[in-house]
């Protein structure tokens, strides 16, 4: 999922950087994880966390991705979880009541992932702090012609 998101926002001027590590706010050695982090000039613009799960994100990891951004002192409003089975309300709720973004990648299956990879969107979002809530739904495959 890291793959398809990341392509989202290929531009020359804007780096992509997959799975690295920041350190803690305040700790020499505590570490966190970050799925996707996008950069303009070597300024953070957005910290996208790709969560590939078999059910709907809950308040929970919304609070979870909150704690991060918090943790690595990125204000929430850079922050975007990715989910491709959709949020629900309360969900959503606390992640715009965070100024969290939610995108939901649903309907994609394994075999149409990578197709969709390549053209996933179709637009480059330089915007994507400013969307409240995105979603995308594949449901039946486009016939080969």
């Amino acid at each position: 999922m890291e793959h398809i998101v990341s392509t989202l926002y290929q531009d020359p001027d804007i780096k992509v950087e997959k799975n690295i590590h920041l350190t803690a706010t305040g700790s020499n050695s505590r570490k966190r994880e970050i799925d996707i982090f996008i950069s303009k000039n070597d300024t953070v613009k957005t910290i996208v966390e790709c969560k590939n799960y078999n059910k709907i994100i809950d308040v929970q990891l919304i609070d979870a991705f909150f704690g991060k951004l918090h943790d690595i002192n990125i204000p929430t409003e850079r922050g975007v979880i990715v989910s491709v089975k959709g949020f629900t309300d309360g969900a959503i709720e606390r992640a715009t009541k965070a100024n969290i973004k939610t995108l939901a990648l649903t309907g994609l299956s394994d075999d149409r992932l990578s197709i969709k990879s390549d053209n996933a969107l179709q637009f480059i979002i330089f915007l994507l702090p400013s969307v409240v809530s995105m979603s995308v739904h594949y449901k039946n495959p486009v016939p080969n012609v």
